[in-house]
């Protein structure tokens, strides 16, 4: 049975609190139907303003491997809890005050 996409985006919201990446202080993300159980994802991690994460995304191949794997991480726990394919479109790193700065635009 298919789930609506706005109880899937509240029980993905619920379940993030639980298996976000454990540099991350919270995950935001959009998701856009595609077909039947399948959704267009874009996920914007957000990390407290002194993570050391932050460093990382200046040097693009090191913050690749780490995007790359949380985000092949989120990709296999929708799968498995929800029976969701996504798609990831694109993904940020964020500091905690450049994302509420961009909130209050």
């Amino acid at each position: 049975m298919k789930m609506l996409q706005e109880n899937l985006e509240n029980a993905i919201r619920k379940m993030l609190s639980v298996i976000k990446p454990t540099e991350a202080s919270f995950v935001d993300f959009d998701l856009t139907p595609i077909d039947k159980d399948e959704y267009y994802m874009s996920i914007s991690y957000v990390v407290p303003d002194d993570s050391p994460i932050l460093k990382v995304k200046t040097s693009p191949r090191v913050y690749d491997d780490l995007r790359m794997r949380w985000n092949e991480e989120m990709k296999k726990n929708l799968k498995h809890f929800f029976n969701v394919k996504v798609i990831i479109t694109s993904t940020g790193l964020n500091s905690e005050s450049w994302y509420k700065q961009q909130l209050n635009r």
